[in-house]
């Protein structure tokens, strides 16, 4: 950081450029896997649930590879206490937390009644999107924007770190959606145009890349930057309500992907399932009395 970017930092300080900041605390980086059993939309929840639950903020990067959850250094220990109470195990194998229920015993019975769970997650909903109203702030539904969720294929980390410094540098060249997250020495996750002809002038094709070109996502962008940088329950409280807003509709197996930042949010829906999730936000009542929001 002090390499790269002090000098550029310190030159929009002094021209009172406010959109670029530094957020003055260190942060952890948790992998996170499962083990099959969960559908990673309800991976998000149960992860970040019980941690807004204890006022930790923190981010989420859903990965090809992984999920990443970025928390404050100063709650390592207080995190790890938690993710153990709640079924998640660290693997040494794979230097990452596992998701492992007890076989025998439902997991949403481990703790918290199915009715306090319900009402916990309706709570969590409330207060995020009156946040939202309160804000002015609307996940917006990007249609017109198809990407692939994917990773660079064994052999082409280098490359492909090379080619992002590359697009990064020219300014007419950076697409409006391109992520790359590191997750392992030889994992790299992408966020990519879905289109072959947008992807191959920035030096990426079929053979570059990991999974199916036709598992095309469509993102939904939420812009915090109106909100406080530690600001908790954010994405349990999106992730909760799409989830249970799924339910209306006998499904809730949707792979919902989350990539949180400082200043803004991405939802990456699957494109056969972005009507269902269309109609769920537009039927939000941003209306929400104060007395229901209590956590």
């Amino acid at each position: 950081m002090k390499t790269y970017f002090k000098n550029p930092i310190k030159i929009c300080q002094e021209l009172n450029y406010d959109d670029v900041k530094v957020i003055d605390q260190n942060f952890l980086s948790l992998q996170v896997d499962s083990d099959g059993s969960f559908d990673n939309s309800l991976r998000i929840l149960e992860l970040t649930k019980p941690l807004s639950e204890n006022n930790i903020s923190l981010f989420f990067l859903s990965s090809h590879f992984s999920d990443i959850v970025l928390i404050p250094y100063i709650f390592k220990e207080k995190v790890i206490s938690i993710l153990t109470k709640k079924n998640f195990e660290f693997s040494d194998i794979s230097n990452s937390y596992i998701m492992t229920p007890n076989d025998l015993i439902d997991p949403s019975m481990l703790n918290d009644s199915d009715e306090d769970k319900e009402l916990g997650s309706q709570r969590f909903e409330n207060k995020t999107f009156k946040l939202f109203k309160d804000s002015n702030i609307k996940p917006i539904v990007n249609r017109n924007v198809k990407l692939l969720l994917t990773g660079a294929r064994a052999g082409e980390v280098n490359n492909t770190i090379l080619k992002t410094a590359k697009i990064l540098s020219s300014f007419n060249s950076i697409p409006d959606y391109y992520a790359i997250t590191r997750t392992s020495i030889n994992e790299v996750s992408l966020i990519l145009p879905k289109s072959s002809k947008k992807r191959l002038s920035m030096g990426f094709d079929s053979k570059n890349i990991i999974g199916s070109t036709q598992d095309i996502i469509i993102p939904i962008t939420i812009d915090f930057s109106k909100l406080p940088l530690d600001s908790t329950g954010i994405v349990a409280g999106v992730a909760s309500k799409l989830i249970n807003g799924l339910k209306k509709y006998n499904d809730s197996t949707i792979e919902m992907n989350y990539f949180s930042m400082a200043r803004s949010g991405m939802i990456m829906i699957p494109k056969e399932n972005i009507d269902v999730i269309s109609e769920i936000l537009n039927n939000i009542d941003y209306d929400i009395p104060i007395d229901s929001l209590t956590i």
